[in-house]
């Protein structure tokens, strides 16, 4: 699915734009085939830990000086209620449980608590 996505973003202005970051509590190992967090956080159950437009830019990780070879996403959520956070990826559209995620990950648990602040820095390397 990411890759179906990042060509078609490539080619087609018509296909909403990867550039919203949502997190999830849910630890089941990524597979092919996720397209949505299987435990996404909302302003429900984590208020500010919702999904919303990342920053992004064009980075070098390992490419000749000059060139960008790596989509970086970053995001700070806000945390207002204590959860836990497994889960991130990027998606085309905003609102929970919406759109087609890119690349789907497991993350070492975050256990938030309220008045947190929790920086994300998510990399697609080309």
């Amino acid at each position: 699915i990411g890759k179906n996505l990042a060509a078609n973003n490539l080619i087609n202005s018509s296909i909403p734009r990867l550039a919203y970051m949502a997190v999830g509590s849910d630890a089941t190992a990524a597979a092919v085939g996720q397209s949505l967090l299987l435990a996404e956080l909302t302003r429900a159950n984590a208020s500010d830990a919702a999904r919303v437009q990342a920053s992004v830019s064009a980075v070098n990780v390992s490419a000749p000086t000059g060139i960008t070879d790596t989509a970086q996403f970053y995001n700070s959520f806000a945390i207002r209620v204590s959860c836990q956070i497994q889960e991130v990826a990027i998606f085309n559209l905003s609102g929970a449980n919406n759109g087609q995620a890119m690349g789907r990950q497991v993350v070492t648990a975050i256990n938030a608590q309220n008045g947190d602040t929790v920086q994300v820095t998510y990399k697609f390397q080309f």
